[in-house]
């Protein structure tokens, strides 16, 4: 998974030239719950007061009404106390899952419904509507088939995983050591990935906007509020695709950086999308996995998983040879058809342990980490079992794969290269702390961060330690690349950029 956990507490840069910007966005939208028990309460006041002067029968009508009101005000503030704990579930599992105990993917309560529920999602549920199953529309999308999908030149980095297999690697050569361009802070928690397109970073909030930069000076161009976005976002044409913790997946015009529409869900969305053939794919908190219009945001199909939270998707699906391949929090490993929307396999990790990481395919094969300490390598057609690597903790890394090889990380304080056929070990780093951050590959280097706050670069073909950078705290992020520099994330919530 891509998503950054929440930050622990730090101490000031003393680095030299950091830049810092405390703005906030002007004009935050917050996302409110109301307990509409105050309100319910004060409409019986004036009931009660009326009925004193009534008769017998008119008083013991009202107070059947006072009585059914009260019993309202209950419900929802058990609703709103149901909803408070959830958040505070995601909250524990989001920052322990970058130490080295990650927390279970799986509820307290079957029944959880997240925090920062919007308007929309809670009229859903009064409602009794079912948002998570539907009939599949049309399977031709409407307008042109946007597309986001990088290529191996490495002159962009549209999505989280560069391409729709998300295989992380391309050719061109990034150069070592690296010089620190510029470092910068937006006054806001950075916990996504960046993406790159032509000289604009885009890059999301943990406070609820996502921001255009400018790639040479790290600058703010322009900034969107949402909810909180704790994904990555994905570039096709003209448009940014990203979901957002208030329930709601958004398209922004990157031209006039206007809302082109947005899309409601149950909970929050804490993984990334993947746009091809006019189509937008990402799965929620809620339970569910959704194929979105690209163009328009209506929805052409959706596969129900279970309950919210306990059979939510956490990461980020690939597709390929039109399957949509994704990993759900009770441990399933699901390839769905993408033109009838129905599961092809199933795939169950040992233990039911829960899949936070997301797939990497190639050459027929998924590979994918979980939390019950194993990368996992299965045949995309059949979903068999090829391989298994044991490591010594959970891992919420998601792979690279290039030249033969596997790259990811563990929580065992580990970076491991296998052999992509057989899943041998080729070689393994030892790092200071767990590594929740997933690598990039350029050519001969593979560069991924780690909990014991540096930045590394590798050799590929022997794990040899080519530059690293000690940055002030844990590095969880995935990083994006383009034209021969590096960008990530930190902890200590700056942008960094790296280059020759």
């Amino acid at each position: 998974m891509e998503n950054k956990p929440d930050k622990k507490a730090k101490p000031k840069s003393k680095q030299p030239g950091v830049e810092l910007d405390t703005d906030q966005p002007e004009n935050r939208q917050a996302v409110l719950v109301r307990d509409a028990s105050a309100k319910q309460g004060n409409s019986a006041v004036p009931i009660t007061k009326s009925e004193s002067k009534d008769t017998g029968g008119k008083q013991g009508r009202g107070l059947e009404i006072a009585l059914a009101l009260a019993l309202v005000a209950l419900i929802i503030a058990f609703f709103l106390i149901l909803t408070s704990n959830s958040a505070g579930n995601i909250a524990t599992s989001a920052s322990q899952a970058a130490r080295s105990t990650p927390a279970p993917l799986v509820g307290n309560n079957g029944l959880n419904v997240g925090n920062l529920q919007t308007a929309n999602a809670i009229a859903t549920m009064a409602t009794d509507l079912d948002l998570s199953t539907s009939v599949p529309l049309p399977p031709t999308p409407t307008g042109p088939a946007a597309q986001s999908s990088g290529d191996s030149s490495g002159q962009s980095w549209p999505n989280s995983g560069l391409n729709p297999g998300r295989t992380r690697a391309f050719d061109a050569k990034i150069n070592t050591p690296l010089n620190r361009l510029w470092a910068k802070t937006y006054g806001q928690e950075l916990p996504g990935s960046p993406v790159i397109v032509g000289d604009t970073i885009y890059l999301g909030s943990d406070y609820g906007a996502l921001y255009a930069i400018d790639i040479k000076t790290g600058d703010k161009k322009w900034f969107f509020t949402s909810g909180p976005i704790v994904g990555t976002p994905a570039v096709a044409g003209n448009t940014i695709y990203f979901g957002s913790q208030n329930g709601f997946f958004y398209a922004i015009d990157l031209t006039t950086q206007k809302k082109k529409w947005d899309f409601p869900t149950l909970s929050p969305i804490t993984g990334s999308p993947q746009i091809i053939n006019g189509a937008v794919y990402f799965g929620g908190q809620d339970g569910s996995f959704y194929v979105v219009d690209a163009n328009t945001g209506q929805k052409r199909c959706a596969l129900s998983l279970g309950q919210p939270f306990n059979n939510g998707v956490t990461g980020s699906p690939a597709i390929v040879n039109n399957l949509a391949l994704f990993g759900v929090n009770d441990g399933r490993f699901i390839a769905m058809d993408t033109a009838t929307c129905k599961v092809k396999w199933t795939y169950e990790v040992p233990g039911k342990k829960g899949i936070a990481s997301s797939p990497a395919v190639s050459n027929g094969l998924a590979y994918f980490g979980a939390d019950d300490s194993s990368v996992h390598a299965l045949d995309i057609n059949t979903g068999a079992q090829k391989w298994e690597f044991k490591t010594g903790a959970a891992i919420r890394s998601s792979a690279a794969v290039a030249g033969g090889k596997v790259f990811i990380g563990s929580f065992d304080k580990k970076f491991y290269a296998l052999d992509a056929t057989s899943g041998a070990k080729i070689w393994e780093f030892q790092t200071g702390d767990g590594v929740a951050s997933s690598p990039l590959v350029a050519s001969d280097t593979v560069f991924f961060g780690s909990n014991d706050s540096r930045f590394y670069a590798l050799e590929t073909a022997t794990g040899k330690k080519k530059w690293d950078y000690q940055a002030d705290d844990i590095i969880a992020s995935a990083p994006a690349a383009a034209n021969g520099k590096i960008y990530f994330t930190c902890f200590d919530n700056r942008l960094y950029a790296f280059g020759n």
